[in-house]
């Protein structure tokens, strides 16, 4: 089903309504979004990216790569991985975002942060997540039509 199509106008009225619920408190309340907008990122981006993850969303995301040997016979992951990341289990967001290599494809989660951050080797919190075994790719958000436009023109 296709949704209708809206003209620029309504899109930039849209954007501009976004913003306005922002400053009223109404979106930033709705999706906790205060570090988003504070780094100057636009409230539609963060509508169009952001996802609110529970437990089972993000333990599929983290242990999506690990080998067969991870998990018990009965397809559950193994004690040592879910101990390790029983915090950042807890809860938190991630970010979609499409694949460079197949853009036909619907955007999937493509970076997390925890609520509750898991400690790295190093002793410092793991701010933006990747699952385990993976490697870091560039996140492709959606964009609104108004913000194509902009980029469109630099």
């Amino acid at each position: 089903m296709q949704g209708k199509a809206i003209s620029i106008h309504e899109e930039e009225e849209g954007e501009a309504l976004l913003c306005q619920k922002y400053e009223t408190g109404k979106m930033k309340k709705s999706l906790n979004v205060e570090e988003w907008v504070g780094s100057a990122i636009a409230p539609s981006l963060i509508k169009l990216n952001k996802k609110i993850l529970n437990e089972e969303e993000i333990a599929e995301w983290y242990f999506q790569n690990l080998p067969s040997s991870a998990r018990r016979n009965d397809g559950r992951i193994r004690e040592g991985y879910l101990k390790a990341y029983k915090d950042p289990l807890r809860g938190g967001w991630g970010i979609e975002g499409y694949d460079l290599t197949d853009l036909e494809a619907e955007p999937e989660l493509r970076t997390f942060k925890a609520d509750h951050p898991r400690i790295g080797k190093d002793g410092k919190e793991i701010k933006y997540d990747a699952p385990k075994n993976s490697q870091a790719n560039p996140i492709l958000p959606r964009v609104s039509y108004v913000i194509a436009r902009m980029l469109h023109r630099v």
